[in-house]
Parts: structure tokens; C-alpha cells; sequence
């Protein structure tokens, strides 16, 4: 056998004689598994499996109901039956006397009537018993139907209360996200006025570039006076000035 398995088996032993010598083992497994499973399963998962485990008793309950009214029913009908007997030993013991039957048989008959008369005594209270335990017994089934039926409304309220819970927290992650949007478009606009600001920055300080206010506009008196130089130039190199002139004095005429 391999150092592994022999590792496993050793490991199996221990565990098994933890389970079955040592009760501190098994409360400590047991508060371990029932930590394992509160935290694998929810509130009404866990009130869904007791309601199946319940309900599952249901079942051996009413077998038993039946068996107690059973032996109720059994333990009357032997009292109905020494109840006849001992009418019959009264008829026969009548029947003894008139005819004077022998001492011997009227003894009998007095003895039977005698032990028929303490059985009835004995099985009075056995009936009386039986018949307490199944009326208790089909009233504690009656309670526990009402029970399930109780806690099965109790589940359903739960289950209601359980997805009113998922619609109210998805409710609150919608109105947050709809809270970080409008943060983000706040965030957003600050951007914007942020770079029109940087815009109207970098405008000035182009303006301030080209020079103060009279210094462009004197640049552009000049330029406007080295244009129109150029324009009467043009125009005599090109003659237009003395057509203009000519034009000019007809018209005064």
C-alpha cells in the first residue's frame, strides 16, 4: 500500500472515530456544516425545506391516527363482547335456577360471571384509555395539518416579502445609477465650460500676440493706405485713371 493511501485511510479512521467517540467532535461538525449551509441557502429556502420535512411526516402521522382509532375500535368491541357474555351467564344462571340445575354447574356459572364481571371492570378503562389516546392522537393531527397549513401562508407572505425586497433594491440600484449619470453629466459639463474656457484662453492670448489695440490699428490704417496705393498705381499703369478722369468731367459738364 502506497504512503497516500495509507495517509487516506489513517485520515478516514480518525474521522470516523471522532464521529463515533468523541462528542465534542460531533458538535464541532455539526456547528461546521450548519455553517456551511446557513451560508449556501436563504431565509426561505430554508423555510421551504422545513415545510417539505414536515409534510413528509404527514403521512406516518395519519397511519398512526388510524392504528390508536383502531385499537380504540378493537378494545370497544371486546367490551361490547364481554358485555354480551355476561347477559348471556345472567340468562343461563336463570336458566340454572329455575331448572335447580346441580351446585356444582350454578358454581361455574357464578364463577364465570364473577371473572367476566372484572374483565368488563378491566377492559372499561382499557377502552377508555384507547379511546383518549385516538382522539388526542387525531386532534394533534388536526393541529399539525393547521400548523402546515399556517406556515405554508407564512411561506407565501415571505416569498412576497422576499421579491418585494429584490423590486425595492432594484429600485435603489436604479434611481443610484441614474444619480451616478447625472453626476457624470454634471461632470460632463464642467468639462465643456472647462475647454470653452480654454477656447476664450488661447483667443486672448492670440489677440495679445499680435500687439495692443493701436498698434493693430495702426497696422491696418497702413495696410488699407498701402492697398490703395497699389490700386492707383494699378489703375495708371493701366490707364484706367484717365478714363476715369474723362468720365468724370463729362459728367460735371
Amino acid at each position: 500500500m502506497d504512503p497516500i493511501t495509507i495517509i487516506i485511510v489513517l485520515a478516514v479512521i480518525a474521522f470516523a472515530g471522532g464521529i463515533a467517540f468523541s462528542p465534542s467532535f460531533r458538535q464541532l461538525l455539526r456547528i461546521r456544516s450548519g455553517k456551511a449551509i446557513d451560508a449556501g441557502s436563504s431565509a426561505l429556502e430554508k423555510q421551504q425545506d422545513q415545510y417539505k420535512l414536515l409534510t413528509s411526516r404527514i403521512p406516518a402521522q395519519r397511519n398512526s391516527v388510524a392504528t390508536t382509532k383502531a385499537g380504540a375500535v378493537i378494545a370497544q368491541k371486546k367490551l361490547n363482547a364481554l358485555t354480551e357474555k355476561l347477559t348471556a351467564l345472567e340468562t343461563e344462571f336463570k336458566a340454572a335456577d329455575t331448572q335447580k340445575a346441580p351446585a356444582d354447574v350454578v358454581s361455574a356459572i357464578e364463577a364465570e360471571y364473577a371473572s367476566t364481571e372484572a374483565a368488563i371492570t378491566e377492559q372499561k378503562t382499557i377502552a377508555t384509555e384507547a379511546a383518549n389516546v385516538a382522539d388526542e392522537a387525531l386532534k394533534a393531527l388536526e393541529q399539525t395539518v393547521k400548523a402546515l397549513a399556517k406556515f405554508a401562508t407564512q411561506i407565501e407572505r415571505d416569498s412576497n416579502k422576499v421579491e418585494l425586497k429584490k423590486s425595492l433594491e432594484i429600485a435603489a440600484e436604479s434611481r443610484q445609477q441614474l444619480n451616478d449619470m447625472k453626476t457624470e453629466i454634471s461632470g460632463a459639463g464642467a468639462a465643456s465650460a472647462q475647454i470653452d474656457k480654454e477656447l476664450e484662453i488661447a483667443r486672448a492670448k492670440n489677440d495679445m500676440s499680435k500687439g495692443s489695440t493701436t498698434d493693430q490699428a495702426r497696422e491696418e490704417i497702413a495696410a488699407n493706405a498701402a492697398a490703395a496705393a497699389a490700386g492707383s498705381r494699378l489703375r495708371a499703369k493701366l490707364g484706367m485713371n484717365t478714363e476715369a478722369s474723362s468720365t468724370n468731367g463729362t459728367e460735371q459738364k
